[in-house]
């Protein structure tokens, strides 16, 4: 557990825990070892800091969202019903004109058996007149 690490200014450290140090009655640290401690403390509230400043701005960049997205949900819905108003104007016009639109279309299908019959009709009548030519014509 006592692995030695390079630190960013090339320092080495050791991670557990501090060795008193030996000999004599006292129970406190060296000077250099609370230095140290003290320097990588301050060094890591220094690159906490900002990640607790951004973990901030985060929260209020997601009210902001959300109140973006509800914002722009009754947006959304307020143009739907419009275009649902729109369309059932558009069907209420179109009505009519797809009605006047059948008629014509079955009295074309209409006069277009009307033409075929006479054209019948026709074609019996130079049948019948050949033949009465014929008649005619032989005697």
């Amino acid at each position: 557990n006592d692995e030695s690490k390079a630190d960013d200014d090339g320092t080495q450290f050791r991670f557990g825990r501090l060795k008193k140090k030996s000999g004599g009655a006292s129970n406190f640290y060296s000077e250099e070892q609370i230095i140290f401690l003290r320097e990588k403390i301050q060094a890591l509230c220094q690159s906490a800091t900002p990640l607790g400043k951004c973990i901030d701005y985060v929260c209020e960049d997601m009210e902001s969202m959300n109140k973006e997205l509800a914002q722009w949900t009754r947006v959304y819905d307020a143009e739907k019903e419009v275009q649902k108003e729109a369309s059932k104007t558009t069907e209420g016009s179109l009505a009519p004109l797809r009605q006047t639109l059948a008629d014509l279309d079955k009295e074309i299908l209409q006069e277009q058996e009307s033409t075929v019959k006479l054209q019948a009709q026709i074609i019996m009548n130079e049948r019948v007149i050949d033949g009465c030519l014929k008649t005619l014509s032989g005697m």
